[in-house]
């Protein structure tokens, strides 16, 4: 579980001579921003789902590909955001890691690989899928 995860993390944590603090930002990029702007990526708990998965590949190449990363919000089609449902057996967890305001992104990095190290998924996305756990390291 997310929970059981997080504790034995923050074990770990306070081994260091830290800790972990549970927050609840808005999942979006100005409800993120004050954590990412401290230096502080949060620890996202999330349904990774294969469709998730998928958009958020699409979504990573195509801001590859575009001249102006920051050209305005992305438009999801509702049929397409309908699509994006939790599954139980696919709860994982996540760094996020960035944001873009003008597109309301978030960039988050995975334990997968060297492919998986900064993906950038539409605010609105990250929403259908999320387990509401979020952690960052105490100050």
């Amino acid at each position: 579980s997310f929970q059981s995860m997080a504790r034995n993390l923050d074990r770990y944590v306070r081994r260091q001579g830290r800790r972990l603090e549970q927050v609840s930002p808005k999942l979006t990029a100005a409800g993120i921003a004050r954590f990412i702007d401290e230096g502080r990526p949060i620890i996202w708990g999330l349904h990774s789902t294969e469709v998730f998965n998928a958009l958020s590949d699409t979504n990573t190449e195509e801001r590859r590909k575009a001249d102006a990363v920051s050209s305005g919000k992305r438009s999801i089609p509702p049929a397409l955001l309908a699509t994006i449902k939790p599954e139980a057996r696919t709860a994982h967890a996540c760094l996020i890691i960035g944001y873009n305001r003008a597109t309301d992104e978030i960039a988050f990095t995975d334990s997968w690989g060297p492919r998986f190290v900064e993906r950038w998924v539409p605010a609105a996305v990250a929403q259908r899928i999320t387990l509401d756990e979020y952690w960052v390291l105490a100050w």
